[in-house]
């Protein structure tokens, strides 16, 4: 495992690191701090969505509006 790889593997999905890039973070100081900022970031990433669009639990949002996963709205009848 080299640096270029380990980054390259961070820009795709830093939250599912297989043991030779969790060996690399250990082993170099600089790639285990681009490991943390880019953590850091996907923590953001996800409390922004949260804040923006809510949370779907059980079918049920938590802003009210209705969700039926199995709708499907391309199906529904427009009038004209």
């Amino acid at each position: 495992m080299n640096c270029r790889s380990f980054r390259r593997h961070l820009l795709i999905d830093p939250r599912h690191l297989d043991a030779s890039l969790r060996d690399h973070a250990a082993r170099c100081s600089f790639c285990a701090q681009a490991l943390e900022r880019a953590l850091a970031f996907e923590r953001r990433l996800a409390d922004a969505v949260q804040q923006e669009y809510g949370q779907v639990a059980g079918g049920e949002r938590l802003d009210g509006a209705d969700h039926d996963p199995g709708h499907n709205p391309s199906h529904d009848q427009r009038s004209v």
